[in-house]
């Protein structure tokens, strides 16, 4: 008997520590992505400007802000630091995480990209037709293609990462709905997390730009929580797109269907904004700056969820024991 209690005990505060070790390396593994990325940044715009000087067909890459350089350092960064995460939570096989090979992924990655994108273009036409967004002057086809490899390559790496890596480790150690919510929360505060688009100090010249500048940069991450509208409309929504994108991973045990939302819902907030441009500043509550702002963005995400599953094939793979 005291054995038993004794074993009981062990296993217990065994569970609890493991836990613990694995919450601190997610939380480390962040950090680390900030740091590495604000590293990364004028590496990466100083690698741009040259590219651009030495390809004309790269010529445009000159004019990108360094914003943008900053943001996609942190993809980078996020990426390279994963696999890393991956070894120290002793992640062998996606079976670990809870996912299974999935015969129906042409099927699912569809229907999810379909949904999203034709929804969000459903709402962009509601917008059009009440004036509250209005067609540019000369309309940037060339951005289509970008929109598109965007599309793929951002829904891809983040769902490896969110729904693949993040979630399967966290819901070996909470329940469904906490796992869910956290890494949902998660997902929203990363995406929260950029600097403003008219940040004009580091932007002056090339010479402005000095390796310390992601780090002076990094600070200015944080201005969206400042704002209540934009937290009510833009981080809740990116809450229920992340909670969206984990339900139907779990539902299926793969992430097909979630590249595909992902990937549509880019698709379409990217083709959108190079289209059309708000007719005045103050749309918020309704709509913001883009399709994933505000209250209309908000429940067009739930309705597409909603439809996917109430609509979606019940057939779904098993994970492997």
């Amino acid at each position: 008997m005291r054995k038993t209690l004794l074993f009981s005990v062990s296993s217990v505060t065994l569970w609890q520590n493991s836990r613990v070790s694995d919450i601190r390396r997610i939380a480390l593994y962040f950090v680390a992505v900030l740091g590495l990325g604000a590293l990364l940044a004028p590496w990466l715009y100083w690698g741009g400007i040259w590219l651009g000087g030495a390809m004309p067909s790269l010529e445009f890459l000159q004019r990108v802000t360094f914003q943008r350089y900053f943001n996609r350092a942190m993809l980078v960064a996020a990426v390279a630091l994963l696999w890393p995460l991956a070894k120290s939570l002793h992640v062998r096989s996606r079976s670990d995480l809870g996912l299974s090979p999935n015969p129906a992924w042409r099927r699912d990655l569809g229907l999810g990209f379909a949904l999203a994108c034709g929804l969000l273009f459903a709402l962009g036409a509601v917008l059009l037709v009440a004036g509250l967004y209005d067609w540019r002057q000369g309309l940037k086809w060339t951005d289509l293609p970008n929109a598109a490899v965007s599309a793929a390559a951002v829904s891809i790496l983040e769902e490896s990462l969110f729904r693949g890596a993040l979630l399967g480790v966290v819901l070996r150690t909470a329940g469904a709905w906490p796992a869910q919510n956290f890494v949902a929360a998660l997902f929203a505060i990363v995406h929260f997390l950029k600097p403003p688009e008219n940040t004009t100090p580091l932007l002056a010249s090339l010479g402005s730009i000095h390796w310390l500048s992601g780090f002076e940069l990094l600070p200015k991450v944080f201005w969206q929580f400042s704002d209540p509208w934009l937290l009510l409309g833009g981080f809740l929504t990116l809450f229920v797109v992340g909670l969206t994108l984990g339900l139907i991973t779990r539902a299926t045990h793969s992430l097909w269907s979630a590249i595909g939302l992902h990937a549509g819902w880019v698709f379409g907030l990217k083709t959108f904004s190079a289209l059309t441009a708000p007719t005045r500043a103050d749309l918020l509550p309704w709509v913001g700056q883009n399709l994933l702002i505000g209250l209309g963005p908000l429940v067009t995400v739930a309705l597409t969820a909603a439809i996917l599953f109430w609509f979606r094939p019940r057939e779904t793979p098993t994970p492997r024991a």
